[in-house]
């Protein structure tokens, strides 16, 4: 009588991708995918230490089993700026037989249940610099020119767009691109007396890492 052996499973590996760098409120995504499901269950757990230890992610962690899928995501929320790490531990009945890898690409992995931990960078908003830094007042119908410098110039547009009720202004927005400038000009025209504010609107695909100017008192 011949017996049949049980099949031999390969060495379980648990590979982790995502982003090494983001910028403050921005969510970053972990996508976690095994080679092959567990035997019994696998549970991988993220953490945070440093700038943003207390940065929640959502799940707290994924859980692996026989029947589930072998691929999952993890993402945390609420990053302060500055250097972090991020930790990836394994638990569960399969720990042993499954070893974490980082990054993409078939690059050596940790030891069988051992923590593995990656770098992640978070910067603060990307911001505009009004010269002058101050509105002084205008008289009707009189004008006043400001230069707008970005501290970094942005991967998509983004368009800085002026707005006060008692003035008009030429253009009426600017749009800074990857080619450059990081300098632009605008000129406010004192349109009606009183006072008020000039209020600044970010738009376009890279708003959210562009923290608007301050509003400018104007008084007409």
């Amino acid at each position: 009588v011949l017996a049949t052996l049980p099949a031999v499973v390969p060495a379980g590996v648990a590979n982790v991708t995502g982003r090494a760098d983001a910028y403050e409120g921005d969510p970053v995504k972990f996508h976690v995918v095994l080679n092959h499901l567990p035997r019994d269950m696998l549970i991988v757990t993220p953490s945070v230490s440093g700038a943003s230890a207390h940065a929640p992610f959502r799940p707290s962690s994924l859980v692996f089993t026989p029947e589930g899928r072998a691929t999952g995501e993890l993402e945390v929320d609420g990053l302060s700026a500055g250097a972090s790490l991020v930790s990836f531990e394994l638990s569960g009945a399969d720990a042993q037989h499954f070893a974490l890898r980082l990054g993409p690409g078939p690059g050596p992995a940790a030891a069988p249940g051992a923590r593995a931990t990656t770098n992640l960078t978070v910067r603060m908003l990307e911001t505009f610099a009004l010269r002058p830094a101050a509105l002084r007042s205008l008289y009707e119908r009189e004008s006043a020119t400001y230069a707008v410098e970005l501290s970094r110039l942005p991967a998509e547009e983004v368009t800085l767009t002026p707005f006060c009720p008692n003035a008009s202004f030429s253009p009426a927005h600017l749009t800074f691109t990857a080619a450059g400038p990081r300098e632009l000009n605008f000129t406010l025209f004192a349109a009606a007396p009183g006072t008020a504010e000039v209020r600044f609107y970010v738009s376009g695909e890279n708003a959210l890492y562009f923290a608007a100017p301050d509003p400018l008192p104007l008084r007409v």
